[in-house]
C-alpha cells in the first residue's frame, strides 16, 4: 500500500503584506508613520511665530513655496526634551493638509 502525504490543497497561504513605516521617537515612545503619509524630512530650520496659535504649534515653516503648520510633539505629549542642535521636521499629509512634525532625532525609515 503506498504512502500518502497530506497535500495542502485548498489551504490557504497567509502572506503579510510588507508595510513600510516612517518610526521616529518623541521622548521615551516610539511612533511609526505609514510612508504613503510622509512627503519629506528636512532639517527644521526657521519657524515662524504664529501669534494667538495654541502652544503646541511652533509657528510657520516655509518650504519649497508652501506655508506649513509646525507642530512641537513634545509639547502634544507633554514631553520634556533636551534642546537639540538640530531639529527635523517631517512633511506629512493629514487629511489632505500638509503639516510638519518637528523632531529631536532623525527619523528611521523601515
Amino acid at each position: 500500500m503506498a504512502e500518502h502525504k497530506e497535500d495542502n490543497i485548498g489551504e490557504e497561504q497567509r502572506v503579510s503584506p510588507e508595510i513600510k513605516a516612517c518610526v521616529f521617537s518623541v521622548g521615551e515612545r516610539v511612533f511609526s508613520l505609514p510612508i504613503e503619509n510622509l512627503l519629506e524630512i528636512a532639517e527644521l530650520e526657521e519657524v515662524a511665530p504664529l501669534p494667538l496659535s495654541p502652544d503646541y504649534i511652533d509657528g510657520i515653516a516655509h518650504h519649497r513655496g508652501e506655508a506649513i503648520p509646525v507642530l512641537n510633539l513634545e509639547t502634544v505629549f507633554g514631553i520634556e526634551e533636551k534642546a537639540s542642535l538640530h531639529r527635523w521636521l517631517l512633511i506629512v499629509r493629514i487629511g489632505g493638509e500638509l503639516v510638519g512634525l518637528s523632531l529631536n532625532n532623525m527619523p528611521d525609515l523601515s
